[in-house]
């Protein structure tokens, strides 16, 4: 009970501001599977945006690092693990570049085999962990083909190592996948383990300020209440941080935000790929 409590107070002193009780609850449980003596215990951490899933998983990072706790953080491609690692303050790699290694006399992406976990008495913490596959493709490639038995089997390969996975299950499954199994309990216990998990719930950043939140969460409702198949409306009114912009002004409003934002932060969004292969030989000529 001392080390949980400990565990507890540590990262409630890293959170910027005062949790929440889903939050609250979050880092009880967290603070329960760290002190779980079963081998390999799992914990998910499932969270829309704007429930404050980023500013928990932050404060756990730093609680960690403070005890002295070893941590190993990983997300599923480089952009996601770049994320990561500014929003934690530590360093974070793709799953791949950790857990596999190429066999000798082998050439490009042919070839990699599971790495050994050499790691001992630590946590690999797994942030966008909807974006792990576990469907098999064939063929040489890496490992089995299967990354989240993939991953599963090399923390297990190390002493007293467990796993923490971040994610929203409302985000796009792998493909293939209908939902995103790293998240799913059942999925993660027929692993064998006990499997902890918390989900936030309760939006908390303000929605009057980002129009693009208050869109997002009225397009999670939709699909909560069964509605999926109607296509949402856009506010556009009352929000800095949205505009309707007409198809003319849209090079002038990229060229902008080139100059403001910078060119990997300017991203276009279209609702199929034929759009986007436009649009990008549009952009790329101009």
């Amino acid at each position: 009970h001392m080390i949980r409590d400990f565990y507890i107070e540590n990262i409630r002193r890293q959170m910027s501001v005062t949790p929440t009780m889903e939050q609250d609850t979050a880092m009880r449980l967290f603070a329960e599977y760290m002190t779980c003596r079963d081998d390999h215990p799992v914990f998910i951490l499932n969270g829309a945006a704007g429930t404050g899933k980023t500013t928990l998983a932050s404060a756990i990072v730093r609680a960690l690092m403070e005890m002295k706790q070893k941590i190993v953080l990983m997300a599923p491609t480089g952009r996601a693990a770049k994320v990561f690692s500014l929003y934690s303050g530590q360093s974070a790699y793709t799953i791949h570049r950790r857990i596999y290694r190429q066999r000798t006399g082998a050439v490009g992406l042919e070839g990699f085999s599971l790495n050994d976990n050499l790691h001992t008495d630590t946590l690999f913490i797994i942030d966008e962990a909807s974006m792990i596959a576990n469907q098999g493709y064939g063929g040489g490639g890496f490992g089995s083909g299967r990354l989240l038995d993939d991953l599963m089997q090399y923390v297990n390969g190390g002493r007293n190592c467990r796993v923490m996975l971040i994610g929203d299950r409302a985000q796009l499954p792998p493909v293939g996948e209908d939902e995103s199994p790293a998240l799913m309990p059942q999925v993660m216990g027929s692993y064998g383990h006990i499997v902890m998990h918390a989900t936030l719930s309760e939006v908390v950043r303000q929605e009057e300020d980002s129009g693009i939140l208050w869109n997002a969460t009225k397009v999670r409702q939709m699909a909560d209440n069964e509605y999926a198949e109607e296509l949402p409306k856009v506010c556009f009114r009352g929000f800095d941080d949205i505009r309707n912009v007409p198809g003319n002004e849209l090079i002038e409003e990229l060229a902008s935000s080139y100059s403001r934002a910078g060119l990997d932060d300017t991203i276009v969004i279209t609702r199929s790929n034929k759009l986007a292969i436009r649009y990008n030989n549009g952009i790329r000529n101009m």
